[in-house]
C-alpha cells in the first residue's frame, strides 16, 4: 500500500474550556491547563496555557490538543499528534537510561568518562557483563590502561544498578594512582584507607551494614594484617565490587591469598588485574582463577583438565576470524577426536555443528551473517576459559609505536666525589658492625646510602643539614618500597643510621660548599643541547628521581641556571596536580618538570618527549611505568628521548645498567619480559644484602643474571606459544566492539544534552545553559529550582560540590573533558540527569510519544516509512532487555534486514532530524494496518529470540548444575573420606557429619535455585511509533 493524503485533519478549530488539560500538538510531553480563553484573530483562537514551572504562554488552537491518558504511540499516532526528533530521542534517552531496565545491546560505559576511545579498553568490560558471576581476571601488559578498563567496568555498574559499596586493593605506592584516576577520568570519589580507617570502617558496618555504603582504596599490605583478615572472616562485609591491582601478590599462600578468598566470598563482583605473566598450568594462574571462583577451578588438575578441553573452541574460533570464515576446517576440529564431554554435553553443541553444516557452502548473504553472528556468540559462551580471564598486548592493540631513543650518560665522579662516597660507604660499614647488625642489614644499610650518594650527594647533605637525618619523609618515594623488601629489614634503623654520627657529620661539614656536582653538570650539558637542537625554542623535558631530596634539589638548581620548573611528588595534593601539568603543557616558560614515582601516577604527558632518569630504580616495573607516562597512546611525538644518568664504578653501573641495556627496557616495551626481568632483579638484590662482595664478584653475579635473562626468556615463549592454544584471542569480543560503535550502541553527549535541555526547561526553567556545539564547551548557570531537585533526589552530600557553586564550565563531550579536566563533565552518571530520572520515575513518565523524523542514509531508499520500537524483556537465568526497531515500507513489508534496521535505529539516534516538509494527513485504517504489521513482524523475532534464549539458558542451567555436582561432590567425598579415617574419634565424626548436612543442604538449595530458572519468559511494550522521510545522502557523508 502507499502513503493516501486524505484522513486525519490537523485542526485548528478544537474548542477548549478553562481547566482543561491539555499538550503541544507537536511536543506531547509539554503539558498544561487552560487558564484563560484569550483573544480570538483571523479564524484562530488563543488561550493561556499553564506549564507549572516554565509559566503560562498564549498558545494558538492549532498547536494545542486535549489531554488523552495512557494512549499507545501508534494510538497517538493515529490522532494525528506527531512530535519531532527533539521528543523521540528524549523519549528513547529516558528508556536506554532506565536502570530498572537496563539494554543488554547497550555499553553506557561509552562517552561516560575523561577517556579516549581504544577499542580494547572495552573487551574485559564486554567479558564482564557476559560472565554470570561477574568476575574476570585482567593480565594486560603495562601501559595498556588497566586502571581505566576497571573504571569503566565500575562505571558500567553504576549505570545499570545501585552500587554502594566498591573496595580497591593495591600497593601502597599505588593508592595515590588509583584515587587520581578514578577521580580524575571517572569523577569518582574514593577514601585512601589505613589499617585503622579500615578497622573503623568495619566497626560502622557491623553497627549499620544498610547505612555503611562507601568507596574505598586500601593497600595490599594493610588488608593481610591479621586483625583485619580476622574481623573480615567475622563480619563478611558485602562489596558491590572489588578490584585487586598487582594480583599475583596473592598467587602464593599466606595472608594475601587468605584476604583475596575472603574479599572474593564478600563480593557481587570482582576484578583481579596483572601485567604479569601467569601460564597455563603453572600455580600462579590457578591460584588467581581460584580466588575469583572455586567452583569452576576447584584444583590444579581440573583447571588443567578444562584448559586441555578448551584446545579445540580456540582453534574453532581462530578458524572463524578468519573472512572468509574457513567453516570445513572449524567443522572438522569440532567433530574430531580432541573433543571431550566438556564441549559435547554443552546444549548448545549440537545446534552449533548443525548451524556450521548450514553455512558450509559461505555466500556471506545477510542471512548467513546473521546466523554466523550467533554461532560466534554461541562459541564463544562455550569457551571454557573466556568469561573469566582477558589480555591484550601492545603489539597486538597498537599499529604506530613512538620509537625510544636512548642515550647512557656515565658520570665520572671528581676526586672529592669519589672520597666522600668511599668514606660514607665505609662509615656506614663500621657503624653496622660495631653495632652487631646481621650481614642482610648491613648491605642493605650501606646500598641504601649509595643509592642516595649515587642519586645527587649534594641533596644527600642539603637533606641532612636541614633535617638532622638521611630519612625521605615520603614512605611512597622512600627506597624501601621499591621492592617487595624483606620484612625482617627496620627501614628506618638503615636510613637512621648516622643520624647525629659525629664522625658522618664531620665528613658533611667538610664537604665543600663549591664541590663540582658532576652529575648535575652532565644534565646540565643535556639541556643546554636539548635547547640548541630546538632553535633556541622552549623545550618540555620530564626528569624522573627516585628520591624527593634530589628533586628539591634540582627545582633550585635549575631555577638557578634559569630554567622554568614545575615539581610533582608526593608533597603536593592531588588535587593540584592536574592543573601543574597543564602548566607544563600550555606555559611555554614551563620547560621542565620534576616527578617522583609517586607524584606522575596517574598523569598523561603524551604532549612531552624528552625524558630524563637522573637515578634508576631496581624494580623494572617502575621503570616502564616512567616511560609509559610518556609512551602512551596518543603519543603526539614519533620519537621519545630518553636520557640515563649512571655513576661509573657504582653498584647501579656494574648491575643495574647492564641487565637493563640486555633487555632494551630504554628501546621498547619488554612486555612479558619485565616480570620475569623483576625476578631476577629482587633474587639479585637480596642476594647483595646477604653478602659482601668485591666489585669482581658483582660482575660475576650480574654474567649469571644474564644468562639466567636468557633462558628465562626462551622459557616465557614456549610456554606463550603453549598458552595460546589454549586461552585463545578474542576475536569475537572485538567484533562486538566494533558493531557497538558503527551501531550507535551507547548514549552519545549530543543526546544526553537534548534530554537534559528539554528537562531544564519543564523542571528547573530559571536555569540558563548557554553552550557552543563547535567547542563542545559552555556555561551552566543553577537556579534555585535546580538546586531544590538535586538536593531532593541526589541529596547534599552527592551533590555537594554543584550546589556550591553559582555556575559550572560544563561539557557534554568526553574527548574534551579528557582535553579540559578543569570542566565539568556532564554525562549519564552526572547529578543532574540522575536528578531528572528520579523525577520522571517518581512522577511517572509520560510515554505515547510519536514522531515525524528525517534521515539522510544510504541504507534505505528514498521515500516514507512507518517505524516502530519495542522493548522486549526476556526472563532467564541472565535476562535480557533490548529494543526492537521495527521499520516497514509503503507496502507494510520489512524495509531491510533485522541487522540493518538496527542500524538505521542507530542512525537515526545519532543524526535523525526534524523534515523539512510538511506531513499533513495520514489514514487512520493505513495506519491500523501498519501497526499490526509491525507487530506480526516484531513478535516473530521476539518468538526467534525467545526460542535461542530457551536454548542458550537450558546450556546455561546445565553447565553450572554440572559444576555445582562436581564442586560439591568432591567435597563430600572429602568429608565422607575423613569420617571413614577417624571411625574412633566420635566428636570429629559428629563435627564432619555436621559439615556433611550442610554441604547438602547448600547443593540441593542451589539445584532448587537454578531448576527453578530453566523457565524462559518474555514479555514486551511499544516505546514508540512514527513516519520516517528517507533522504538522499552524498557518497563522501
Amino acid at each position: 500500500m502507499a502513503f493516501i493524503e486524505t484522513g486525519i485533519v490537523y485542526g485548528g478549530g478544537m474548542e477548549f474550556g478553562i481547566g482543561q488539560e491539555v499538550q503541544l500538538r507537536n511536543n506531547p510531553e509539554q503539558r498544561g491547563v487552560i487558564t484563560t480563553i484569550g483573544a480570538f484573530h483571523a479564524g484562530i483562537q488563543y488561550y493561556a496555557v499553564f506549564w507549572g514551572p516554565a509559566g503560562t504562554t498564549n498558545v494558538s488552537a492549532h498547536d494545542l490538543v486535549p489531554v488523552t491518558a495512557n494512549q499507545s504511540p501508534h494510538e497517538t499516532m493515529m490522532t494525528g499528534r506527531l512530535g519531532g526528533y527533539e521528543t523521540f530521542l528524549r523519549n528513547m534517552t529516558y528508556h536506554r537510561l532506565m536502570k530498572s531496565h537496563p539494554l543488554r545491546d547497550t555499553i553506557y560505559a561509552f562517552n561516560a568518562s575523561r577517556t579516549r576511545f581504544y577499542p580494547y579498553q572495552f573487551k574485559p568490560l564486554l567479558k564482564f557483563l557476559d560472565s554470570e558471576k561477574h568476575r574476570i581476571l585482567i593480565a594486560d601488559e603495562v601501559g595498556l590502561g588497566k586502571t581505566i578498563e576497571a573504571g569503566m567496568i565500575l562505571t558500567e555498574l553504576r549505570a545499570r544498578q545501585s552500587v554502594q559499596r566498591v573496595l580497591v586493593v593495591c600497593p601502597s605506592n599505588l593508592r595515590e594512582k588509583w584515587w587520581g584516576e578514578l577521580k580524575n577520568r571517572f569523577d569518582e570519589d574514593f577514601l585512601i584507607h589505613t589499617t585503622a580507617s579500615f578497622l573503623a570502617y568495619l566497626d560502622e558496618y557491623e553497627r549499620n551494614p544498610d547505612r555503611s555504603a562507601g568507596c574505598g582504596i586500601i593497600s595490599l599490605e594493610a588488608i593481610r594484617a591479621q586483625r583485619v583478615l580476622d574481623r573480615m572472616e567475622e563480619l563478611s562485609p558485602h562489596f558491590d565490587l572489588v578490584i585487586i591491582d598487582e594480583a599475583h601478590h596473592m598467587r602464593n599462600s599466606g595472608c594475601q591469598r587468605t584476604a583475596g578468598k575472603l574479599l572474593s566470598q564478600s563480593s557481587d563482583a570482582m576484578l583481579l588485574m596483572t601485567a604479569t605473566p601467569v601460564m597455563l598450568g603453572e600455580q600462579n594462574l590457578f591460584s588467581l582463577l581460584n580466588i575469583m571462583d572455586d567452583e569452576d577451578f576447584p584444583d590444579l588438575t581440573t583447571t588443567n583438565e578444562r584448559f586441555r578441553a578448551n584446545a579445540p573452541v580456540i582453534k574453532a574460533q581462530t578458524c572463524l576470524s578468519q573472512m572468509p570464515p574457513n567453516i570445513p576446517k572449524a567443522l572438522k576440529i569440532l567433530t574430531g577426536s580432541e573433543v571431550t564431554t566438556w564441549i559435547t554435553e554443552d546444549v548448545r553443541y549440537t545446534s552449533l555443528i548443525k548451524q556450521l553444516r548450514e553455512l558450509e557452502i559461505w555466500e556471506g548473504s545477510s542471512g548467513q551473517l546473521r546466523i554466523f553472528h550467533e554461532l560466534q556468540r554461541d562459541l564463544a559462551a562455550m569457551n571454557l576459559i573466556g568469561h573469566i580471564y582477558t589480555r591484550s598486548r601492545k603489539r597486538e592493540v597498537h599499529t604506530k609505536f613512538a620509537q625510544r631513543i636512548a642515550s647512557a650518560d656515565t658520570i665520572q665522579f671528581t676526586e672529592i666525589e669519589a672520597s666522600f662516597y668511599d668514606e660514607v660507604t665505609e662509615l656506614v660499614r663500621a657503624e653496622s658492625e660495631a653495632r652487631g647488625h646481621q650481614a642482610v642489614i648491613q648491605q642493605w644499610c650501606i646500598n641504601s646510602l649509595q643509592r642516595r650518594m649515587a642519586s645527587s650527594i649534594p641533596a644527600l647533605i642539603n637533606h641532612y643539614k636541614t633535617t638532622g637525618h638521611l630519612l625521605d619523609d615520603e614512605g611512597d618515594d622512600g627506597w624501601a618500597d621499591d621492592f617487595e623488601s624483606n620484612e625482617e629489614i627496620n627501614t628506618k634503623e638503615a636510613e637512621g643510621l648516622l643520624c647525629n654520627n659525629p664522625a658522618f657529620m664531620k665528613l658533611i661539614s667538610s664537604y665543600p660548599s663549591t664541590a663540582k656536582d658532576s652529575k648535575y653538570d652532565t644534565l646540565f650539558e643535556i639541556l643546554t643541547r636539548l635547547k640548541a637542537n630546538h632553535g633556541g625554542q622552549p623545550i618540555k623535558v620530564m626528569l624522573f628521581a627516585f628520591f624527593k631530596g634530589t628533586l628539591y634539589y634540582l627545582l633550585q638548581r635549575l631555577r638557578e641556571d634559569g630554567f622554568g620548573v614545575k615539581l610533582i611528588c608526593g608533597d603536593v595534593p592531588m588535587k593540584e596536580r592536574p592543573d601543574i601539568v597543564s602548566s607544563f603543557k600550555h606555559n611555554p616558560e614551563v620547560e621542565i618538570l620534576l616527578s617522583s614515582r609517586v607524584g606522575s601516577e596517574g598523569l598523561d604527558f603524551q604532549f612531552c618527549h624528552n625524558m630524563v632518569n637522573y637515578d634508576l630504580p631496581w624494580n623494572p616495573m617502575e621503570m616502564e611505568q616512567r616511560i609509559g607516562r610518556l609512551d602512551r597512546i596518543g603519543q603526539e611525538s614519533e620519537t621519545i628521548n630518553i636520557f640515563n644518568l649512571w655513576v661509573e664504578d657504582s653498584i647501579e653501573g656494574r648491575i643495574l645498567q647492564r641487565l637493563y641495556e640486555r633487555v632494551g627496557i630504554f628501546e621498547s616495551t619488554i612486555g612479558d619480559v619485565e616480570a620475569i626481568l623483576g625476578e631476577i632483579m629482587h633474587e639479585l638484590h637480596a642476594d647483595l644484602f646477604r653478602k659482601r662482595l668485591t666489585k669482581e664478584q658483582e660482575e660475576e653475579m650480574a654474567q649469571r643474571a644474564e644468562m639466567n635473562l636468557d633462558k628465562r626468556k626462551n622459557e616465557l615463549e614456549k610456554l606463550q606459544s603453549e598458552s595460546a592454544q589454549f586461552i585463545g584471542a578474542d576475536q569475537f569480543f572485538m567484533s562486538e566492539i566494533e558493531s557497538i560503535h558503527n551501531k550507535h550502541r551507547y548514549i552519545t553527549g549530543q543526546q544526553l544534552r537534548t534530554f537534559i535541555v528539554h528537562y531544564l526547561r519543564n523542571l528547573a526553567p530559571n536555569t540558563r545553559l548557554e553552550y557552543d556545539y563547535r567547542t563542545e564547551q559552555g556555561e551552566l548557570h543553577l537556579s534555585q529550582d535546580l538546586r531544590m531537585l538535586l538536593q531532593q533526589h541526589q541529596g547534599q552530600q552527592n551533590a555537594a560540590d554543584i550546589l556550591g557553586r553559582g555556575q559550572l564550565k560544563i561539557t557534554f563531550d568526553s574527548d574534551t573533558a579528557f582535553r579540559n579536566p578543569h570542566l565539568e563533565f556532564i554525562n549519564i552518571l552526572h547529578p543532574i540527569p540522575q536528578a531528572f530520572l528520579r523525577e520522571m520515575e517518581a512522577n511517572g513518565f509520560e510515554g505515547g510519544a510519536a514522531s515525524f523524523l528525517q534521515l539522510r542514509t544510504q541504507r534505505l531508499a528514498e521515500g516514507f516509512y512507518f517505524f516502530y520500537i519495542f522493548r522486549l524483556k526476556i526472563h532467564s537465568a541472565k535476562s535480557r532487555n533490548t529494543l526492537e526497531c521495527i521499520i516497514l515500507d509503503d507496502e507494510l513489508n520489512p524495509a531491510c534486514t533485522p541487522d540493518a534496521m538496527e542500524s538505521v535505529f542507530g542512525e537515526l539516534l545519532e543524526r535523525g532530524e526534524d523534515p523539512i516538509e510538511q506531513l499533513d494527513v495520514l489514514s487512520p485504517v493505513d495506519m491500523q494496518e501498519a501497526y499490526q504489521a509491525a507487530l506480526n513482524h516484531f513478535l516473530d523475532i521476539k518468538n526467534q529470540l525467545h526460542a535461542a534464549e530457551e536454548q542458550r539458558n537450558a546450556g546455561f542451567v546445565d553447565q553450572r548444575l554440572k559444576n555445582f555436582e562436581s564442586y560439591y561432590g568432591r567435597q563430600l567425598f572429602k568429608h565422607n573420606r575423613l569420617i571413614e579415617g577417624n571411625r574412633h574419634a566420635e566428636q570429629y565424626v559428629r563435627m564432619q557429619e555436621g559439615i556433611i548436612r550442610r554441604i547438602q543442604t547448600e547443593w540441593d538449595q542451589k539445584r532448587t535455585e537454578l531448576e527453578s530458572q530453566r523457565n524462559v519468559r518474555a514479555e514486551f511494550d511499544e516505546i514508540a511509533a512514527g513516519i520516517l522521510q528517507v533522504t538522499a545522502t552524498p557518497e563522501d557523508d
